[in-house]
């Protein structure tokens, strides 16, 4: 079967973004084999030729706003049994994608005419039978949505929220979770009984497509404007009582598109064509101008106690003997080599090089090396049967770090991050990347779920984050890695450490964004709301972040001002605060913050190590009345900083 595949850029991998490449041509490209690739700008002509000469049955183009002029005019003459559009982002019925698709598409019945965002994944999927959620909503927050979600909660309507901005409602921070891979959406939808939708408050296209797409749940559509929240909770009911009963459903007149997609990709599965891996595991590596460390590297990696792998050397533009050292191991069918012209210079191009390695392998598994380090013999074999014993889908080491002659520099990984449990991993990044790419073995599956490595500094740790709460983590507990250190190092030289802080700084601030303190301390959830337990929680967090070399004040505060919400009388968090506020030099807030203290004594002096507080509010006290220089006082709460959770945090036993 031959088709054909409209891009803005075909020869680029990323295609112009990582996550139309992971999303949607990857998926398309394993389902329907390997398109003729074109520009978005190619003539009428040339489609008419490609046509006539690969005999095309499908044409597909992926966009963000309006098909190619010429597409248009091709698919007026030309009438292919079956045709599609991609699309990059949700988009409302009167989009001119929309209005092509209905007005030049709209006569092929048999392949769909758009696939939306939110359903561009045909990676096959056995779902869970059982329904373990009542009601689902996913979206982003708004005041309406917040509203509504409250109102059922208090009618006892047991509801799950994911999506960004939960966080800033109170009563919903143990309902609601935050960041959810695209591709996760079915698997929530297909285990709720009802998949609420406010359509009104959002009009979500992609969403109401999915839902119909796994047309085994029920979908609700809910108008503030139409229904009271009483004939609503009334329709729940009425729906989880009596689930074979849809005559309350509205279903949009759109259900024939999405079938047809849902039993094409099962037809294509069925007839097993897709290609097989022959390989079930790759190395990646890339590099530059390595001649000195890569052939320690090549030796360690092909002397490994496990045979069956292949090792892909990326030779991003090298200018030494590189090349020459590689080929010297050409013998061996294992090693690939590929050279390019060099786009990483100024080493902000890791998600690409990535990118481009993982085009030209194969392998279910996945591990990664720098031209300069060394696997110990036994790393790729124990690290997959580790994964394969703990049913793990990411496996990370302890490591060694060494200096450039190869001297042992005696720097493992601190004990606290060895053998976390999977739901204390996300918290525990934001006190350090641990983590080191060099020592994961990962599925590729994964990777391709996750959309890839999509940010040009600090890939890994973007990557890891995404990762914490949707896939199980497991450790190594053996050195498995020697991680050179030196000054032109891809992740331990000046440039790096100098360019990456604030790339790492905006991936810390992002995903504390879009993640909810139920994302961090899911055992919450069990704790049936108890203030003191959500508030330690978030105190916690804000003592972690404080622990953290990239320091970020305004998470601080807000994790700490979201302590006090639930139990005002924290001393950590009021501790948190204030140093916070010391180190901005914020006089203004600090002074707010003190006076507050000072209001709440009597009831901050029932709690434990007051005395130690209390001292030290009346230095800030005294700091703030004379104006003295903010530095010594900070040093002097600082003295504790490490010590700042006063309490245990009940949710961290």
């Amino acid at each position: 079967m031959n088709w054909l595949l409209v891009l803005p850029h075909p020869d680029a991998p990323t295609c112009g973004t990582t996550f139309t490449y992971f999303n949607y041509i990857l998926p398309l490209q394993k389902l329907l084999g390997n398109p003729v690739k074109i520009d978005t700008t190619a003539s009428v002509d040339t489609l008419k030729d490609i046509y006539k000469n690969n005999q095309l049955s499908f044409v597909i183009e992926i966009i963000n706003n309006t098909p190619s002029k010429a597409l248009q005019e091709f698919q007026k003459e030309i009438n292919l049994p079956s045709t599609a559009i991609v699309i990059d982002r949700d988009t409302t019925y009167e989009s001119s994608i929309y209005q092509y698709v209905n007005n030049v598409w709209g006569k092929h019945e048999s392949f769909p005419n758009i696939i939306p965002n939110g359903l561009y994944h045909p990676h096959y999927r056995e779902y869970p039978k059982d329904k373990r959620y009542d009601v689902t909503y996913i979206g982003t927050a708004t005041d309406g949505k917040a509203q509504i979600i409250s109102h059922l909660i208090k009618h006892n309507v047991n509801i799950n929220v994911w999506g960004y901005g939960w966080e800033k409602y109170k009563d919903l921070r143990l309902v609601a979770h935050g960041y959810l891979p695209h591709y996760k959406k079915q698997e929530i939808i297909a285990s709720s009984k009802i998949s609420l939708n406010f359509d009104n408050l959002s009009t979500n296209y992609s969403e109401k497509a999915l839902e119909i797409l796994l047309h085994h749940n029920t979908l609700l559509n809910y108008s503030i404007e139409d229904n009271s929240i009483g004939r609503l909770v009334n329709n729940i009911n009425h729906l989880l009582n009596n689930p074979d009963n849809n005559s309350s459903v509205e279903v949009p007149n759109t259900e024939s598109v999405f079938n047809s997609i849902s039993k094409l990709y099962t037809s294509k599965i069925d007839s097993k064509d897709i290609s097989e891996n022959n390989t079930d595991l790759s190395i990646i590596c890339y590099v530059y101008n390595q001649e000195k460390f890569i052939e320690q590297m090549i030796i360690s990696v092909l002397g490994q106690t496990k045979k069956n792998f292949e090792l892909f050397i990326l030779d991003d533009g090298s200018i030494d003997s590189t090349a020459d050292i590689i080929k010297k191991y050409s013998h061996d069918p294992r090693l690939k080599y590929k050279y390019q012209k060099n786009i990483g210079s100024k080493l902000d191009m890791f998600h690409k090089l990535i990118e481009i390695s993982l085009e030209n392998t194969s392998g279910e598994y996945v591990a990664f090396i720098g031209g300069d380090d060394i696997f110990v013999s036994n790393k790729l074999e124990n690290q997959i049967t580790l994964l394969q014993q703990e049913k793990a889908d990411i496996c990370y080491t302890d490591f060694k770090s060494i200096e450039e002659n190869g001297k042992s520099k005696n720097i493992q990984m601190r004990s606290k991050f060895r053998n976390l449990e999977s739901d204390k991993i996300l918290r525990n990044l934001y006190i350090a990347n641990f983590i080191y790419h060099p020592t994961t073995l990962l599925k590729r599956s994964l990777i391709e779920d996750l959309g890839g490595f999509q940010t040009p500094f600090a890939s890994d740790l973007h990557f890891w984050l995404k990762a914490a709460n949707h896939y199980k983590f497991c450790f190594a507990k053996d050195t498995y890695i020697l991680y050179r250190e030196h000054q032109q190092g891809s992740s331990t030289g000046n440039y790096t450490n100098s360019n990456g802080i604030e790339e790492t700084l905006k991936i810390y601030q992002y995903f504390r964004t879009i993640n909810t303190i139920l994302d961090f301390y899911p055992e919450l959830g069990e704790d049936n709301q108890n203030p003191t337990s959500i508030a330690n929680a978030y105190t916690n967090l804000s003592s972690i972040l404080m622990k953290n070399k990239y320091l970020l004040p305004a998470v601080i505060v807000t994790n700490s001002e979201r302590a006090l919400e639930h139990y005002p009388f924290s001393l950590s968090a009021w501790n948190n605060l204030i140093i916070t506020f010391l180190l901005l030099g914020d006089k203004q807030n600090l002074s707010r913050a003190l006076q507050f203290v000072n209001n709440i004594k009597e009831n901050l002096q029932q709690e434990e190590r007051y005395q130690e507080f209390e001292q030290k509010l009346a230095a800030a006290l005294q700091f703030y009345e004379t104006d003295e220089d903010n530095i010594k006082l900070l040093n002097y709460w600082m003295d504790t900083a490490e010590n700042s959770v006063f309490q245990e945090c009940l949710v961290g036993r």
